[in-house]
């Protein structure tokens, strides 16, 4: 057992210096060499937990998206729509600031068209919160806290923007963009938008 917990453990610091090292230089910086040195490993001693660069990338994918997930859940057991979707919002905020993002990796040409099992993941992630965010604004539109002029399809796109812009910012220049400051006013602009 505890050789196991060892074995995640390790796996889920490979996949948060590939996140970093990514974050840094793009998916096209990322090696299996960088990773291993960044975790202070051998490269021969990393392929024990991975096959290659698709495989480290998937592994990084997935801890993002496990966190995302986490966020979500906590968010759903809020009372309203707008409470959820709020909470969603600033907790996925604060782990872009604190751990950095995968949205380099989810829009890079490597994940869209060379690697099937990368898409299919991310697709996954995507289906997962799109569906669950969905009902929470199409809740929010039936109790009469979400205009319904507005289509949900077009309601969430909308979400999304909120969360894409600073994250794309971000995951490139950190000072680029006062990632609390613009999630405060892209909150704000958000909630004067769609709320009824």
């Amino acid at each position: 057992m505890r050789k196991r917990l060892e074995t995640e453990i390790r796996r889920e610091q490979i996949a948060e210096a590939a996140l970093n090292i990514v974050s840094e230089e793009g998916v096209g910086g990322l090696t299996v060499r960088k990773v291993a040195k960044k975790v202070g490993f051998s490269a021969p001693a990393l392929y024990r937990h991975f096959k290659n660069k698709s495989e480290i990338l998937l592994a990084a994918m997935e801890e993002h998206f496990s966190s995302s997930f986490s966020l979500l859940a906590q968010a759903l057991r809020l009372k309203t729509p707008l409470e959820t979707l709020r909470s969603y919002y600033f907790g996925y905020m604060r782990l872009i600031h604190e751990r950095h993002s995968a949205i380099r990796i989810f829009t890079s040409e490597f994940v869209m068209f060379c690697e099937p099992r990368l898409l299919e993941s991310a697709e996954r992630f995507r289906d997962v919160m799109h569906n669950n965010l969905v009902r929470v604004i199409q809740e929010g539109q039936e109790i009469g806290l979400i205009r319904k002029d507005i289509g949900v399809e077009e309601l969430y796109i909308h979400y999304l923007g909120i969360f894409i812009t600073p994250d794309l910012l971000y995951s490139y220049k950190e000072n680029f963009v006062d990632l609390d400051k613009q999630a405060e006013s892209s909150w704000a602009l958000f909630c004067d938008a769609v709320t009824v």
